[in-house]
């Protein structure tokens, strides 16, 4: 694969830079959580924290490389105020959705508190990723790093406020319970709302900001149905899956689980960023050259995966990090989401590809099949006592979904090769096909 230009190269630097310092400080975070906290707190607390990635996904609602190619395409100053008018609807969306599964997951009144004050987030974070969105699009560094840099600032910053509440305890594990103390989790959005305040300012004076009206916001979410449709069932998914989890083990025991997710922060934010420069490039480039490209990129991710995936996996290396861990429940759930994140990974650089094409329904018809197996396999963990291996699911579940994937894919060549004979185009004609 051709170096990325140096434009390309150092959005893609600055934005790798950010991402993983911000994976890294979640993952510190989560080191220094299960160090000053006892097992049940531990739980609790970080069942709270990787709650922020379930429901994010609502916010991004699959737009973003819908967004980042018309803002490459010129109309800067509506196509952001479109963006940030659909995200920060999807953000109360996303607050509700929290609401309702600290509800069904039977969570106690403290921790319903924390989930509440944190989901609060989605609303400076659903801008701030419409400004990272301008960034990728315009390459201007601030736009491109004030995301990243909030939930940064906002993890350090609680990981901090931690330290202090051990240290005036001056007994670990650290005394964590009542609502008062669950109150420390609106650090986050007071903390994202005030980089959220620069990100406007900047804004506003480069004229980027327009008041936009409901049929452009609904306008811009019809122009991205089918990757709207795949988030949603790919997030339904998410949802109910874990909520079965939370069901069968109880907030008090999820330390595993979310360790096993939280693992996998850094090896997400990569491949999200290196699909999202992959976007920008790819509507640079001829339709020739996708295929090849596409195929570099997703070899690529799969060595990646496959690396982190064994490095994670190590017994010595697990126990350096994480004082209190139950690592064979840790491992039975980590391998299958590593596994599941090269499928789901392939299949979104591959996704690129349909972004303006009529052959999008393709992703959402995968994500559905992703949720309806999710749906149908989750409920049988409890009978069969598969608990341990609860990861399994999703991992079936995406196996499921690319199967789906591929045989639309190839269905779909074989009818344009079809029609090229004929010299008639079929009308679900996907360039660079």
């Amino acid at each position: 694969m051709k170096a990325l230009s140096l434009s390309y190269r150092s959005v893609g630097i600055i934005s790798f830079m950010m991402s993983m310092a911000a994976g890294g400080a979640q993952f510190l975070c989560f080191i220094a959580l299960n160090r000053i906290l006892g097992q049940e707190a531990f739980s609790r607390v970080s069942t709270i924290l990787m709650s922020f990635s379930i429901f994010f996904i609502v916010v991004e609602l699959g737009i973003q490389g819908e967004v980042i190619r018309r803002l490459s395409q010129g109309d800067v100053k509506s196509v952001v105020s479109q963006a940030m008018g659909l995200r920060l609807l999807l953000s109360l969306v996303a607050i509700l959705s929290a609401l309702i599964f600290s509800y069904f997951g039977d969570l106690a009144p403290e921790s319903m508190l924390g989930m509440m004050l944190f989901s609060l987030s989605h609303i400076p974070a659903s801008i701030l990723l419409t400004l990272e969105e301008l960034g990728y699009a315009t390459r201007d560094a601030i736009f491109l790093t004030l995301h990243r840099l909030a939930r940064l600032v906002a993890t350090v910053t609680f990981i901090v406020m931690l330290g202090v509440m051990a240290w005036k305890s001056g007994s670990l594990p650290l005394p964590f319970h009542g609502q008062s103390v669950f109150g420390i989790f609106a650090l986050y959005p007071s903390i994202m709302g005030l980089f959220l305040i620069l990100g406007m300012v900047r804004l506003r004076q480069q004229n980027l900001w327009l008041r936009p009206g409901w049929r452009d916001i609904m306008g811009l979410a019809k122009s991205a149905r089918y990757f709207a449709l795949a988030t949603f069932f790919r997030w339904g998914g998410g949802y109910i899956f874990t909520l079965q989890v939370l069901a069968l083990i109880g907030e008090r025991n999820m330390s595993s689980y979310n360790i096993a997710n939280v693992a996998l922060t850094p090896l997400s934010i990569f491949t999200q960023v290196l699909v999202n420069v992959s976007a920008s490039r790819l509507h640079q480039r001829e339709s020739r050259t996708f295929t090849g490209f596409l195929i570099q990129v997703s070899l690529l991710l799969t060595l990646i995966v496959f690396g982190y995936t064994i490095v994670c996996s190590l017994p010595f290396v697990i126990a350096f990090i994480f004082k209190t861990l139950d690592y064979s429940a840790y491992v039975k759930m980590f391998i299958p989401l590593s596994l599941t994140q090269i499928l789901v990974s392939v299949c979104s650089v591959m996704s690129v590809i349909f972004i303006e094409k009529k052959a999008a329904y393709m992703v959402a018809v995968h994500a559905l099949v992703y949720c309806l197996t999710v749906a149908l396999l989750g409920p049988l963990l409890g009978p069969l006592g598969l608990i341990e291996y609860a990861t399994i699911v999703p991992l079936l579940a995406a196996l499921a979904a690319s199967i789906a994937y591929v045989i639309q894919y190839y269905s779909l060549v074989w009818k344009v090769e079809r029609a090229l004979k004929g010299d008639v185009l079929p009308v679900a004609e996907s360039k660079g096909l």
